[in-house]
């Protein structure tokens, strides 16, 4: 694992982790539903306020894993944290550590760029191997949350000033 390197993400990475995120979604069983580009990624996580971040793996060059992350605040913790959107490590280094590796580097990013205190994501029910490298590494429900969304016409109606 010493052969793989973590670094921050710049624009120039955004084609780099559109790949990733599309065989994310293969592995979710979500490609049909995954609409992110490269333009997207790059506009949104790489302009003038970035709405992400993002850490690459890299092995001799080769992108084999990711976490893709954002600030967020907790009014009942007091604090800032990290939200953990996508993470995701190439099939062969699964079981090698990387993963945890990439959540402790966002969570120092966290820690160190805007005093995050905690962090949160979600995991897909039908992926209980992804639930359970979670919980091994401490995460746990989160009490009496759940996350729902909204989105579509109904966030259309939300988001409409009349």
């Amino acid at each position: 694992m010493t052969d793989i390197a973590i670094r921050l993400a710049g624009a120039e990475d955004a084609e780099r982790i559109q790949s990733m995120l599309a065989r994310l979604a293969v592995d979710l069983g979500e490609t049909t539903a995954f609409a992110s580009s490269t333009e997207i990624l790059r506009h949104h996580g790489f302009g003038e306020e970035p709405l992400f971040h993002c850490l690459i793996a890299e092995r001799d060059g080769t992108a084999v894993g990711l976490v893709l992350f954002f600030p967020e605040f907790s009014t009942l913790r007091g604090m800032p944290g990290v939200y953990v959107q996508d993470l995701w490590v190439d099939r062969a280094l699964r079981s090698s550590g990387l993963g945890k590796r990439l959540l402790a580097a966002a969570a120092r990013h966290g820690a160190a760029s805007w005093q995050a205190g905690y962090m949160k994501l979600t995991v897909h029910l039908d992926n209980p191997r992804a639930e359970r490298f979670y919980r091994r590494h401490g995460f746990a429900n989160g009490g009496h949350d759940q996350t729902l969304t909204l989105e579509g016409p109904d966030f259309g109606k939300m988001s409409d000033p009349t």
